[in-house]
């Protein structure tokens, strides 16, 4: 394998073929799976803080933009626009 050439790492791949930035990666990555999978369950048992409450008109409405935008995949505002609203003049 060539020095640049990056290891795939597999189930089937022993840990003293792994560098010790790739054991880190892995053991990060295995620890944010498992810290997200605690949040997922634990947010099953919290109540909804929004429950009841009302939906701004803006709100609603910037949401709706959103999935426009998702769906047609136009732009939510043009660059002009955006340079104009954020002031940057080039």
């Amino acid at each position: 394998m060539a020095a640049n050439e990056k290891q795939r790492v597999t189930d089937a791949t022993k840990l003293g073929e792994l560098t010790v930035g790739e054991f880190k990666q892995l053991i990060k990555h295995e620890m944010d799976n498992a810290l997200y999978s605690l949040l997922w369950e634990l947010e099953a048992y919290l109540p909804d803080p929004d429950e009841g409450m009302e939906l701004k008109p803006e709100v609603a409405q910037r949401l709706r933009e959103f999935i426009d935008h998702k769906v047609t995949g136009k732009p939510l505002k043009t660059l002009e626009e955006a340079k104009t609203e954020l002031g940057i003049d080039e």
